[in-house]
């Protein structure tokens, strides 16, 4: 028997919120991967580079069901001030969770000997194709886009028009520990680190569906379920849910794992959260 096995993704998810991408978080237009919210994919590409070079990944997973953690070093660089920057001398961590929109969170520490000036930037790229062309690999160009960049508030807003159809997506940097510039398509930082120092920024991407912006609500490095009303929900479904016991325990931690996996699944919008 021959079993097909897909390319290897980290999937993750929020309400009719999803994410794809590759174990280093980027994503690629010609995969089936993106930013996916009410049908569209928002973001159809993503990639992250530091000092012009895309960095080493170590490590990327889904840490939950709505967040994943992508861990990285750096090659040889040489940094903006025109020093020498030895490989392995950064670690970039980059947390990601969704719902609503998502929330992204970089840490970039200095492990080396010596201070170091190294620009980090992260490109993000949206078509807004519809979910079934994303699924037949057939992109079609049907409305028009249009990007503004608000150097004021740190907010890049993409839209997207065809006829009355509108989808939006907003970059908003926050919590950055040095200022952001737009160039070239991508989000820039200048970053300055001395010895074991470190530097932080939030990225929220937010998508607008008809007419009204997803917010971002999550705290910084929320890569766990924090006691939401959403999660009482979800532990509540649990909890009413058929619950099964074996003379087996694995089969009894399987079942367990599976009851939970399809309470990840649920549709909070569905829920009526003052009464659950």
């Amino acid at each position: 028997m021959e079993v097909s096995v897909g390319p290897p993704v980290v999937s993750t998810h929020f309400d009719d919120e999803v994410v794809v991408c590759e174990s280093s978080g980027e994503m690629s237009s010609t995969k089936e991967q993106g930013y996916f919210a009410a049908d569209t994919r928002l973001v159809s590409g993503y990639r992250l580079k530091l000092g012009g070079e895309r960095p080493v990944l170590l490590n990327g997973t889904a840490a939950g069901n709505h967040s994943a953690r992508f861990e990285f070093t750096n090659p040889a660089l040489v940094g903006c001030d025109g020093r020498q920057l030895p490989e392995h001398s950064l670690h970039l961590r980059l947390d990601r969770s969704v719902g609503p929109g998502i929330h992204e969170d970089y840490d970039l520490i200095n492990q080396g000997r010596d201070g170091v000036v190294v620009d980090l930037e992260v490109s993000i790229e949206s078509d807004f194709a519809d979910l079934f062309d994303v699924k037949a690999h057939g992109r079609v160009r049907r409305g028009s886009i249009h990007s503004f960049w608000d150097e004021e508030n740190g907010r890049l807003t993409t839209r997207y028009a065809n006829g009355a159809f509108e989808r939006s997506l907003v970059l908003e940097v926050t919590k950055n520990d040095s200022p952001p510039e737009f160039a070239n398509g991508g989000i820039l930082f200048r970053v300055e680190l001395v010895p074991a120092s470190s530097w932080h920024c939030c990225l929220w991407w937010m998508p607008v569906i008809d007419g009204t912006e997803r917010r971002v609500t999550r705290p910084c490095h929320q890569l766990l379920e924090a006691d939401s009303n959403h999660e009482v929900a979800r532990r509540r479904w649990v909890a009413r849910a058929t619950s099964f016991e074996t003379s087996n325990p694995g089969v009894t931690i399987a079942l367990r794992q599976a009851i939970d996996d399809l309470a990840g699944l649920r549709l909070h919008h569905h829920d009526e959260l003052g009464a659950c």
